[in-house]
């Protein structure tokens, strides 16, 4: 009778007693045994016993079907099949094809009923086995992340994994593609898309030396584990493991909340022209307002008027169950004042442009006193280096024991991770000022291009002003409206009311 051998290892249980050519051996003596002649041995190697998507697997059953052998030598059952579901189905299929299984370590084959009834019994206890191993493994992880070790299986972009310590550590050239990313998108007008592009024609790669994508940035965009606390598990049942800041918080908060401006107010959302929709907030609540256009038609006298459009912003507060007080504000009165007042800024640039030199003589003493810490940073980091090597040499000529190495090495790399975070957090605000200048650069530019037709202007170069110009526009209970422009300490309130 011809038969067939199936041998399967996963990657994990290569270095276990079923490495293939063991398997293969104690087959051929069995078939040799009984009497088999061999037909084919399909072998699928490093494939989980969980899917069925294997492609050796795949040509056993077509060659099952072809009739070209009439019985199927495994070694054991999870050999197989670890599921108890999968298996069963695999027997059934093969039997209508007059094929019948025998597992060589377990004493029954699939030819009788009690064969049938026996692989049901040792499949479960196979698949038994299988969800213990998982459950103690998810144990074994989560106390190994509960003292603070990094647990995923690749380190995320921007660090590297230290065995020793069994946390990240920074990436030197990936960590400087982070930050750049989310000082980047802070600059008005840069979607995903064109920073994906922007970092390509910078010549920076991914980890796999692939192209930036949108979807890779907003990844990066969205990860809180930048903030120095990488999350493990649910957010019910989540353990923050501590590793190096490379954002700050502020900076990620500011990144979040321009991430819903964008995606609000893109064109795919926006039906309707609303000049204010990624820079208005509800004083009250401190919630960024949204938009509701309503279309209307009158009818008199036989005849249909309209039809007619209620625009207005409104807090969203005001669908919640304890729903914000803020009324409802109509997009005309509001967009004139706001544009009005921008019109007096504009038209009288001497104010912004003191203000600009203001700032950036602020910047230009801050920059300075940043460097000077950043200097001192890295003189501290190369003396605990320095440090480390002496601790290593101290113990090399056993002048200390191990625990005394561990100890002082425990210590000094604390110290340099405490520094490295501090390191990252400054040069990102150095990076993050750049930026801005170039923000309000652009701005002076535009105002001086457009200053003299400030009044016939259109809609998308009203909001490109608006963009570079505001940051956040505020709409107070009692009517009250303040413009947070984009240089520091250089608001703008009137006490007109636009509703």
């Amino acid at each position: 009778m011809k038969c067939a051998l199936y041998a399967r290892v996963s990657t994990q249980e290569q270095a276990k007693n079923y490495s293939i050519p063991a398997q293969l051996d104690l087959l051929r003596n069995f078939a040799q045994a009984n009497n088999y002649e061999i037909f084919k041995e399909y072998v699928d190697a490093g494939i989980s016993g969980t899917t069925s998507d294997r492609p050796q697997l795949r040509e056993l059953f077509n060659d099952a079907k072809r009739g070209y052998f009439k019985i199927l030598l495994v070694y054991r059952i999870d050999r197989f099949f670890r599921s108890t579901l999968k298996l069963l189905n695999a027997v059934d299929e093969l039997q209508k094809t007059g094929v019948s299984f025998r597992f060589i370590t377990e004493p029954f084959d699939t030819s009788n009923p009690l064969g049938n009834f026996m692989i049901s019994v040792f499949a479960s206890i196979a698949q038994l086995e299988r969800d213990i191993l998982i459950e103690r493994s998810k144990m074994g992880v989560l106390k190994s992340v509960q003292e603070g070790h990094y647990m995923a299986s690749v380190p995320l972009y921007g660090y590297k994994y230290d065995r020793e310590i069994k946390n990240l550590k920074i990436h030197p050239e990936e960590s400087e593609v982070v930050k750049l990313i989310f000082a980047i998108y802070q600059e008005p007008h840069l979607s995903q898309v064109k920073i994906a592009k922007k970092l390509n024609d910078m010549g920076y790669f991914c980890r796999k030396g692939g192209k930036w994508h949108a979807k890779q940035i907003h990844r990066v965009l969205i990860n809180s584990a930048y903030c120095g606390k990488w999350r493990y598990g649910t957010d019910s049942e989540s353990v923050l493991v501590d590793i190096p800041r490379l954002v700050s918080d502020e900076t990620f908060n500011e990144i979040q909340e321009l991430l819903k401006k964008r995606r609000v107010g893109c064109n795919r959302n926006q039906k309707y022209d609303y000049l204010l929709i990624n820079h208005l907030y509800c004083g009250i609540c401190k919630r960024r307002m949204t938009v509701r256009t309503r279309k209307s038609v009158g009818r008199y006298g036989g005849k249909t008027y309209g039809p007619y459009f209620h625009q207005h912003y409104y807090c969203f507060g005001r669908t919640l169950k304890q729903g914000c007080t803020m009324g409802w504000i109509r997009k005309d009165k509001i967009e004139s004042l706001v544009w009005h007042k921008i019109q007096e800024y504009v038209k009288n640039p001497g104010l912004i442009r003191h203000a600009m030199q203001e700032n950036d003589k602020r910047r230009q003493d801050k920059l300075t006193q940043l460097k000077g810490e950043l200097i001192k940073i890295t003189n501290e980091i190369e003396r605990l280096e320095l440090e480390e090597e002496k601790i290593l040499n101290l113990y090399r000529k056993e002048m200390i024991d191990e625990a005394k190495l561990s100890s002082q090495m425990k210590k000094t790399n604390t110290e340099k991770q405490a520094l490295n975070q501090k390191k990252a957090e400054i040069e990102l605000q150095i990076e993050s000022g750049k930026y801005l200048k170039t923000r309000l650069n652009a701005l002076e530019d535009l105002i001086n291009r457009i200053q003299n037709n400030i009044d016939s202007l259109t809609y998308e170069k009203k909001q490109e002003i608006i963009d570079l110009l505001i940051n956040k526009i505020f709409v107070n209970g009692n009517g009250k409206v303040q413009l947070e422009l984009v240089l520091p300490n250089f608001c703008q309130s009137t006490d007109q009311q636009p509703t």
